[in-house]
């Protein structure tokens, strides 16, 4: 799952942010919204 989120950030370069909520993955649903665009 941690790769689709980076491949999510690649994807956006520049959003360092999202990369570090998909690198948490505290909650399912803060991954839901990182897999969102």
């Amino acid at each position: 799952m941690r790769r689709e989120c980076i491949g999510v950030e690649q994807r956006y370069t520049g959003v360092v942010q999202k990369m570090h909520r998909c690198r948490t993955e505290k909650t399912p649903a803060q991954r839901a919204e990182d897999r969102l665009p």
